[in-house]
């Protein structure tokens, strides 16, 4: 990626139209992209890589510098600090913290939707909206998904993306895949979250690195199944 440091960026068109973003995309064509970004992941872990991080940033308040829709890949030749941490905390728990989040979001009202994929708002959101998506069984990583369990995935995103466009208009957000490193032996469950970008960072948050939710997670998921997607 420049500067001897191993590493590779990709840019993945999602569509030749203009306004071809990911809830506006057939099944077919929103599974192919997935699926493109699978399959750059592995090629690139394959290779050498140490890490993948899969990436969709729309609007220009998520980051994106390029105003057609699409979605990106970078691979880098260590595992970055804030998967290790993710990493540790599914070490030191030893047990599946995403299924345990699926029995949390269960009982604390916090589902949107609850089928193949399960789509829910993470209690200790730190902004308003944000959704998690996962298959209830997963693997370690995003690259060694099935073709079956993007496609299934997929489908839940799209839903996702939709109600959240349905609720909230044309608001900017992250779409970030998280996976494991190749060769951890650590336990993970890798999943998928969609952030909104819908507040912004103030002098409170900066000073004590806290964060202000306005809109309670238990709310924002009532508001998300509640809409018409």
């Amino acid at each position: 990626m420049g500067d001897g440091v191993p590493g590779a960026h990709e840019v993945i068109v999602l569509s030749p139209a203009h306004d071809g973003q990911l809830d506006r995309l057939s099944p077919e064509a929103a599974i192919a992209a997935l699926i493109a970004l699978r399959d750059r992941a592995a090629h690139h872990l394959a290779a050498g890589l140490v890490h993948a991080q899969p990436m969709l940033n729309q609007g220009r308040a998520s980051g994106a510098s390029i105003e057609h829709p699409h979605a990106q890949l970078v691979a880098l030749g260590f595992a970055p600090p804030h998967v290790e941490a993710l990493l540790d905390r599914f070490a030191r728990a030893d047990r599946d913290l995403v299924a345990d989040a699926f029995e949390v979001a269960r009982a604390g009202s916090l589902l949107v939707a609850d089928d193949s994929a399960v789509t829910w708002c993470p209690p200790a959101s730190s902004t308003p909206f944000v959704m998690r998506v996962a298959l209830p069984y997963a693997r370690q990583r995003f690259d060694l998904a099935t073709d079956s369990e993007i496609s299934v995935l997929t489908g839940a995103l799209q839903d996702a993306l939709k109600r959240l466009r349905a609720l909230l208009g044309e608001v900017a957000y992250n779409v970030v895949v998280h996976t494991a490193p190749r060769d951890d032996p650590r336990p993970f469950h890798w999943w998928i979250d969609i952030v909104p970008r819908v507040s912004v960072y103030g002098g409170f948050e900066l000073g004590t690195g806290l964060w202000v939710n306005t809109r309670a997670p238990e709310s924002a998921a009532q508001m998300l199944r509640d809409v018409t997607p």
